[in-house]
């Protein structure tokens, strides 16, 4: 499983700490959901899509560097909510949340040799 911390780290303080610096995480077999909070919604932006994708490319590029490289599909979206984030050990109300950033990401398939090579050919030609 990927470390999320310094994406967690990065997203709240890129949003000027709308996002907040926790997540709740899921596991099914290989799939694994992150749920991020986020404070507020922007009228410019109102599903964080460019977050989405700063986080989706995050996932990529570190499952890429992992020892052994990991090849993943990563799928993300927002949820909007009007609910408290709780906290884990005292399950008190921390802070108003107006949605989630919902990422979720599994292994992707093995591709047989051939597919691949036929793949980079066709890039070249």
């Amino acid at each position: 499983m990927l470390d999320i911390t310094e994406l967690l780290e990065t997203l709240h303080l890129t949003s000027s700490k709308r996002v907040l610096n926790v997540a709740e995480t899921s596991k099914e077999g290989e799939l694994t959901r992150v749920r991020i909070p986020v404070t507020e919604i922007l009228s410019s932006d109102q599903t964080d899509l460019s977050l989405r994708k700063f986080a989706r490319d995050w996932l990529l590029r570190k499952a890429e560097e992992a020892k052994p490289p990991q090849r993943i599909r990563v799928d993300h979206r927002f949820e909007p909510m009007q609910t408290f984030w709780l906290d884990e050990e005292t399950n008190e109300p921390v802070s108003p949340v107006a949605g989630a950033i919902v990422l979720a990401w599994w292994p992707r398939p093995k591709v047989p040799d051939y597919e691949e090579l036929a793949r980079r050919q066709k890039k070249r030609s």
